[in-house]
């Protein structure tokens, strides 16, 4: 026993420190002033798509009803083989817009990485911003993203996504309080001024920047994963990265409607951990991970030799409140109804869910839209 306390005591020690010093770097990011229309670099918005015709509609109504300047936006809807009707609803949209453009795979290579980089190359202006079909934002959004790179110099800006919960719902309560976990690392981690993420679903990048680093990117063995690795290329390049503190800047999903839907997400998330090459990512990583698993054995331990109590106590009580206080600092800003409500529940229910998504990621092949990766 005085071995497993040991390791728990220095895990969750260098595991609450990390979390605080998040907490400490969400007071840090600089919050963007409005952008007089003047000084407004032309953007195109990037959505790869693939049977998305449930979406379609609602995420061009968001993107076509901007604060920005029309003239300066252009939208391209990027379709990675649809096999429902989702190439003749935007075809539809660009007939009446002239905004949008479709770019449709032709070149044989799958996955929302070709997407991307299919719409990149079509793009024609200075900034690109991208999201996902099934997000949503208001109007301020493309403002709130650009006021970074106009006004802090950035080359790169990590937008903040959030996944508002379903009214009571306990599955898609616990999922937007395990998203506004990520989200809080993600803010945290870029305030410090050293990012270890950032979500594909709201994100921006000059064009200029990724063209030079496009090049230093991880091959098609990775089949997505490209907003990670662009960031950690950005990183290596000493390109300046911001964090868009801006409630306007938001983008908001919906929770998966089951289980195994979110955790074959979440295994394709870890799946990418083998191409990342950013120590502090690494890093952060690998804590969590230790730390979740330090619980979950420390827990059976306690279940099997009543007398193995302390470590997991030690480890659940060191945890809680150092998670706790990252999330409240950070739901000030994303202002998630109740969510922190669920929290203890959540954390009893998180590391047992961390050892499934990893299990999966090491064991099974995922599946995304329909296709297996």
């Amino acid at each position: 026993m005085a071995l497993f306390l040991g390791v728990s005591v220095m895990i969750s020690g260098v595991y609450a420190l990390i979390i605080l010093l998040f907490r400490a770097g969400l007071t840090k990011i600089k919050k963007t002033g409005i952008t007089t229309t003047k000084t407004k670099p032309a953007v195109t918005i990037i959505v790869p798509v693939r049977n998305e015709a449930h979406n379609i509609i609602a995420i061009a109504d968001c993107l076509l009803h901007q604060d920005y300047p029309k003239e300066k936006v252009e939208i391209i809807f990027s379709d990675d083989y649809s096999g429902d009707n989702t190439r003749d609803l935007i075809q539809d949209l660009c007939v009446k817009h002239q905004q949008l453009t479709l770019v449709c795979a032709d070149d044989g290579n799958t996955g929302k990485k070709s997407a991307l980089r299919r719409g990149i190359y079509k793009a024609r202006g200075e900034l690109i911003l991208t999201t996902d079909a099934d997000c949503r934002m208001g109007p301020g959004w493309i403002d709130g993203m650009v006021a970074c790179f106009c006004q802090q110099n950035a080359v790169f800006v990590i937008g903040p996504v959030a996944i508002q919960p379903l009214g009571k719902n306990l599955f898609s309560m616990f999922q937007s309080i395990e998203f506004l976990s990520l989200s809080a690392v993600t803010a945290g981690s870029a305030g410090l001024g050293h990012p270890v993420m950032c979500n594909g679903a709201n994100l921006a990048f000059s064009k200029e920047t990724w063209l030079k680093v496009k090049d230093h990117l991880p091959g098609e063995n990775y089949s997505s994963g490209d907003d990670m690795f662009l960031l950690q290329a950005v990183k290596k390049q000493k390109g300046i990265i911001e964090f868009a503190r801006d409630g306007e800047a938001i983008v908001n999903t919906l929770p998966v409607k089951n289980i195994m839907a979110f955790l074959y997400q979440r295994a394709r998330w870890a799946g990418k951990f083998g191409g990342y090459k950013d120590f502090s990512t690494s890093m952060v990583a690998i804590i969590a991970g230790l730390m979740n698993l330090t619980l979950l054995l420390t827990f059976f331990s306690m279940l099997l030799f009543p007398g193995m109590h302390k470590p997991f106590l030690f480890s659940f009580l060191i945890k809680l409140p150092s998670d706790f206080l990252l999330l409240k600092k950070a739901n000030t800003f994303f202002r998630l109804p109740g969510v922190l409500w669920f929290f203890p529940l959540a954390t009893l229910v998180y590391p047992i869910y961390v050892g499934l998504t990893l299990a999966m990621s090491i064991l099974a092949s995922n599946n995304w839209k329909g296709r297996k990766t």
